[in-house]
């Protein structure tokens, strides 16, 4: 083959394969989150239940951080370590990373379904 059939192949497999990474079915049904601190669930939220946006401000050893629940939404707004990931992470996404605060050990994530595997 000729270097522009090879390099027309290249490209159609390239745009093959964005179509479908853009296609994916995305993760849904995922509403209900965890919150750990220090290792210990302190609170479940099932976010698709709030009507109303509200806080909760936690404190571990002097350390405080402000989680703001929304419908549908959480997040940490507001914390008082110096790196800010925790903030800098925004709203928990569906599938995403969870939101994680390691100076003040708190943990917000989703709700894992429990897995079968072959056995089961």
């Amino acid at each position: 083959m000729k270097t522009r059939s090879w390099i027309l192949l290249f490209v159609l497999l390239m745009a093959l394969c964005a179509g479908v990474l853009l296609l994916r079915p995305r993760p849904q049904g995922q509403t209900t989150v965890c919150i750990y601190q220090d290792g210990q669930l302190l609170e479940t939220i099932d976010l698709s239940q709030v009507e109303a946006p509200y806080t909760i401000p936690l404190t571990w050893k002097g350390s405080t951080n402000e989680i703001t629940v929304s419908p549908g939404s959480i997040a940490v707004t507001w914390a008082d370590c110096g790196c800010q990931t925790c903030v800098n992470h925004g709203p928990l996404q569906p599938g995403g990373m969870p939101i994680i605060c390691l100076p003040n050990r708190l943990v917000i994530k989703w709700v894992q379904d429990p897995v079968v595997d072959a056995v089961a």
